[in-house]
């Protein structure tokens, strides 16, 4: 399913600490300073979307991320807090509407923000704020997982079975050597 379901934003000088990912996911919880933390920003439903557009370039693999919402109507205070935001850095906490945590945007690579406002030119035209979190250079956007404070060690681990039995757990490095008169047939699942 498409979408973003929520939308949380904080301020990269509101953090103390955010986890290094580890395979494209942010694991343990972030550490904000006294006081601070995550901000709902309530934007308009059915019309938030995260884009990740790929490209090589001289220097690398490239990314141009964006995540786009909108707030509706023409508000002083709202109109104020964007323009505040367009001065920031911010790391962007979203759930998709597949219930995946995402984040966008690291202490070192941070998400931008712009604004563009529209009153419509009729009576059916929507009088709304288009908003844009905004990134280019490497991918800062990652699955989050606050729950487990500690990544995975290493890959998965390789099973050697027969049957349902397992004769031993392989990982990276390790060697397991069959001796028998007897030929054995085997899987890597």
């Amino acid at each position: 399913m498409g979408g973003i379901i929520n939308l949380q934003v904080a301020r990269v000088a509101d953090i103390v600490s955010l986890p290094d990912p580890v395979n494209g996911i942010i694991y343990g919880d972030i550490t904000f300073q006294a006081g601070k933390g995550w901000v709902t920003w309530r934007a308009t439903r059915g019309n938030s979307k995260f884009t990740g557009a790929g490209e090589n370039t001289t220097e690398g693999p490239s990314k141009k991320n964006t995540l786009d919402f909108v707030f509706p109507k023409d508000q002083s205070g709202l109109r104020r807090m964007l323009q505040l935001a367009e001065d920031d850095q911010f790391i962007v906490l979203y759930i998709d509407a597949n219930g995946k945590q995402k984040i966008f945007g690291t202490r070192d690579l941070p998400a931008y923000f712009s604004f563009s406002q529209d009153t419509g030119d009729s009576t059916s035209a929507r009088n709304a704020f288009s908003c844009r979190f905004y990134s280019e250079g490497p991918d800062n956007s990652y699955f989050y997982n606050g729950e487990i404070s500690v990544a995975p060690g290493g890959s998965a681990p390789a099973l050697v079975k027969v049957g349902s039995t397992v004769l031993a757990q392989l990982y990276p490095g390790d060697v397991f050597t069959i001796t028998s008169g007897f030929t054995f047939g085997f899987r890597l699942d």
